[in-house]
């Protein structure tokens, strides 16, 4: 049966919608799906089209991860509602129609990841918009807006991984991008739970 082990590399973070747990699988190729195990790809809701929603696509496909982008405020809402704490949501709309019921919908449940594209005027005006929608200045500063972390990105394809690896920085505690080279210790840290 699975342990609960604090120890790398043997050990998984599984995560559900309120709580993380870390276990130990020192044989996790002898696991079936009748020992109770189901670990859910991480998801991301993507507001908006496009060519980077498809690179978005892409990029999650090549992490194992599942991507959905959609138009619609209603269907962005009920996705939402399905996602927990190792997931995110991208808003790519800088019209302002979708923050309150996107981004605000997505910091108030405590997804994991919520961001949006925009310049950084947009992203003021993004947080007096949610300011006024009734969202507390504290999970307005939780908003990663620009999304993506500076790797100097100009393609779809390289904003998309700029996003993508915010988002692993993110869910993993590791938010830094300083080279491996530049840091001292075991290249496989532990990852701290998320709760």
């Amino acid at each position: 049966m699975l342990k609960p082990g604090p120890h790398l590399p043997d050990v998984r973070v599984v995560r559900t919608r309120s709580e993380s747990h870390m276990f130990d699988f020192p044989k996790a190729a002898d696991l079936t799906s009748a020992d109770g195990v189901n670990i859910a790809p991480r998801r991301l809701v993507v507001f908006g089209g496009g060519e980077l929603a498809a690179a978005l696509d892409a990029q999650c496909a090549l992490l194992g991860w599942e991507s959905e982008s959609v138009d619609s405020i209603p269907r962005a809402i009920e996705l939402v509602a399905e996602l927990g704490v190792g997931d995110g949501v991208l808003v790519m709309d800088h019209s302002g129609d979708s923050d309150a019921p996107v981004l605000g919908g997505a910091l108030k449940a405590g997804i994991g990841y919520v961001s949006a594209l925009g310049s950084r005027a947009t992203q003021q005006a993004r947080s007096r918009r949610l300011l006024a929608a009734g969202c507390g200045a504290d999970l307005i500063a939780e908003l990663r807006g620009p999304a993506g972390l500076d790797i100097g990105a100009r393609t779809a394809a390289e904003v998309a991984l700029a996003i993508v690896a915010e988002m692993l920085s993110v869910r993993t505690g590791t938010a830094t991008i300083q080279p491996l080279r530049d840091r001292s210790g075991p290249i496989n840290r532990a990852v701290p739970s998320q709760q």
